[in-house]
């Protein structure tokens, strides 16, 4: 077990020695610490002490909100974290001063957990994925005002992660690209979570090297997904991530777990299969099959057995669960009264984790209906169950935009057990959009909000023979950056996004944009024999208008145009003696609809000039 104690001694030496260690703080109001997961400090705060699900007072101070404890102040939170923001701002009010660092501690370790437990996960990169993403948060707590006994507190964190926003987001696509090319159709959940298992062991290796280094720094990405999908090297942890997040976005309850740091600091998984969880550790899968484990289990031992075993080949706990954080009622209730004491029945073929679960139709488009698919569950020998006697059916996110679910419980021999399947409803065609605004540097695209719940919508605009994306909205507004004086096209689909992935409808009609010209500007005025002649910057356009008067404000001008290749004009004609004021604009017309249409840019700066 030299890996897994490698890996404790490391973190151990890393965090103790790090800038944001457990006794380090900068001055008075500033409070650091490290992720409490990898410090070998108390732990003060379960899910069975803290019900994440109450509501936060809400104060109102100096044109601020202030949460206190409660699920608007974790969600807050979370939702930052999720976002990979390395500075956080958190708005706090609480009765109780926190006049000692030991308080503002406890409570950056009860807003750390709170802010990732599962039980607010509503996605596949919360919950147990952002707790195992996050390095550190330190913090300074700022105290604003104390008004009528509460205290109201800018706390500002320096969160730091394992992964960065950008190495995130190529870890997304790593994933729908792995999603994209699973049939659930044609699997069955054993099938589905072994495909999962195996991709993960193909794609990395165990980093020795991250695991024997102090420097967490220059091996962050071992302990993320980005480590274990993009650059095919990690640790336990990424291993682990990595199972959480694929397995949470087919829609398995799922966890992420870890022994102490004390006993092995090692992380793997359980999951949900007929009604039972097992447990699944492709760390050390992947080192059995890489023939580099000091243990001599067989090949794949590890994918859905029971605690006992998962502990047979240990001698330091490896896969002794932290009582620091699954020692509590919840964990129990939820997931270890449920713990098989046997290992997954690989050879029972009737299981109905065994059993092909297709549904006549994987898509639709939002039409204000429920979707309600025909589901056909067939046993691993091909007999066909029956609706009502074998399981029953129900669906929940049926009727708007994006991922719905087809819930098979089963009754009779398969009573205890469920499955799933997910199938999409696209958002319908969008509205063609129009042209609310134009100048000569943007126009304004707005289009009536598509139905049926959508996150927003992408805009494209057509450019060098093809459409191409220029950005999204969520709103029913898009300010695109155009050249001056030309002619531009423009579409938009709507989409829906669950869990990162997202969901497009059929894109609207496209719309054509004009563009005006560019404001010209005058670069010299000259006088001779009752003449002036006016010289300008060229842009593009059709032609210039050149107005000229006697009247500072205009009145009464003149106007005489040139055309697009002009850059001088010379006007007769004049009144000796007389000061004479002068603008340009250009213009540019354009054929709509079979009729010529002229847009005229802004005037330029007027400039004078006196006639000789």
């Amino acid at each position: 077990m030299k890996r897994i104690l490698s890996v404790i001694l490391s973190l151990i030496l890393l965090l103790s020695s790090a800038a944001f260690g457990f006794a380090a703080y900068a001055a008075e109001g500033d409070t650091a610490l490290e992720n409490p997961l990898y410090a070998e400090r108390p732990v003060l705060y379960s899910p069975s002490v803290i019900p994440v699900n109450v509501a936060s007072e809400t104060k109102k101070y100096g044109g601020k909100t202030y949460y206190s404890d409660g699920k608007q102040l974790y969600l807050s939170y979370k939702n930052q974290l999720v976002q990979r923001k390395e500075s956080c701002t958190l708005y706090y009010v609480t009765k109780n001063q926190l006049s000692w660092s030991y308080q503002k501690r406890n409570l950056l370790d009860k807003l750390f957990i709170c802010a990732t437990e599962e039980e607010l996960a509503t996605g596949c990169t919360d919950g147990d994925y952002l707790r195992w993403a996050i390095k550190g948060y330190p913090a300074v707590f700022t105290l604003n005002a104390t008004v009528s006994g509460y205290y109201y507190y800018t706390i500002k964190i320096n969160a730091s992660y394992y992964d960065t926003l950008s190495e995130e987001q190529q870890v997304d696509s790593a994933v729908n690209s792995f999603l994209s090319g699973v049939d659930t159709n044609k699997l069955s959940d054993y099938e589905i979570i072994k495909k999962v298992h195996d991709y993960i062991c193909s794609k990395t290796k165990y980093d020795y090297s991250a695991a024997e280094e102090y420097s967490s720094d220059k091996y962050a990405y071992a302990f993320s997904p980005y480590g274990t999908l993009i650059k095919g090297k990690s640790v336990c942890q990424g291993y682990a991530a990595s199972f959480y997040r694929i397995c949470k976005e087919l829609g398995y309850s799922v966890r992420f777990v870890s022994s102490s740091p004390r006993r092995g600091c090692h992380a793997w998984n359980i999951i949900k299969l007929d009604g039972k969880y097992y447990f699944v550790d492709c760390t050390w899968d992947d080192e059995i099959a890489e023939g580099k484990s000091e243990f001599s289990a067989p090949q794949d031992y590890y994918f859905l057995i029971n605690y006992d075993n998962a502990r047979a080949y240990d001698y330091n706990s490896n896969h002794l669960l932290d009582g620091d954080y699954y020692d509590n009622a919840d964990f129990y209730n939820n997931y270890e009264l449920y713990f098989d004491e046997n290992d997954y029945d690989r050879d029972n073929t009737e299981l109905l984790s065994r059993c092909t679960v297709s549904l006549n139709s994987k898509s639709y488009s939002f039409d204000g209906g429920s979707k309600t698919p025909f589901v056909t569950v067939t046993t691993a020998s091909g007999a066909v169950l029956e609706n009502g006697a074998d399981y029953t059916v129900s669906y929940t996110n049926n009727k708007n935009a994006g991922c719905a679910r087809a819930q098979i419980t089963g009754l009779g021999g398969y009573d205890g057990a469920n499955t799933h399947r997910h199938y999409i409803i696209y958002p319908n065609v969008t509205y063609t959009p129009w042209v609310s605004a134009y100048d000569s540097t943007s126009v304004t695209l707005k289009w009536k909000a598509a139905e049926g719940g959508v996150t927003g919508y992408r805009v494209e605009q057509y450019k060098d023979g093809k459409w191409s994306y220029i950005g999204y909205s969520t709103s029913t507004t898009y300010k695109a950056k155009v050249p001056s004086a030309t002619k531009q096209s423009f579409r938009i689909r709507a989409y829906k996004e669950v869990s990162k992935r997202h969901y497009f409808g059929k894109y609207s009609a496209g719309v054509n944009a004009y563009s005006k010209p560019a404001q010209p500007s005058i670069k010299s005025l000259s006088s001779k024999k009752k003449k002036l002649t006016v010289k300008w910057n060229k842009v593009n356009c059709t032609g210039y208008e050149i107005q000229y008067s006697v009247n500072k404000n205009m009145k009464g001008a003149k106007t005489v145009k040139a055309s697009y290749s002009s850059v001088s004009k010379t006007i007769a004609k004049l009144k000796k003696g007389k000061k004479y004021y002068i603008r340009i604009r250009a213009y540019k017309t354009y054929n709509i609809n079979s009729k010529n249409t002229t847009f005229y840019g802004a005037w330029s700066a007027k400039k004078s000039v006196k006639i000789k």
